[in-house]
């Protein structure tokens, strides 16, 4: 694996952790959010990801799946 693909796995990686993280604290407030408000804040965690320079895509949140 070359340096510069080792370095895109860690910033992937990097990214993952920050996610998962704003996803964990997310969790404890979730209910007091409106629905405009959490995709407002995931749309500004995609833009924050892309900002930084991570170059993969991110699976959108599909409306129709069941919660």
């Amino acid at each position: 694996m070359t340096a510069n693909a080792v370095r895109r796995c860690e910033m992937q990686e990097q990214l993952i952790q920050k996610a998962n993280t704003a996803i964990f604290k997310a969790s404890f407030s979730i209910e007091l959010l409106s629905e405009y408000e959490i995709r407002e804040r995931l749309r500004q965690l995609y833009q924050q990801a892309f900002s930084d320079g991570f170059e993969f895509a991110l699976t959108p949140i599909d409306d129709k799946s069941e919660n």
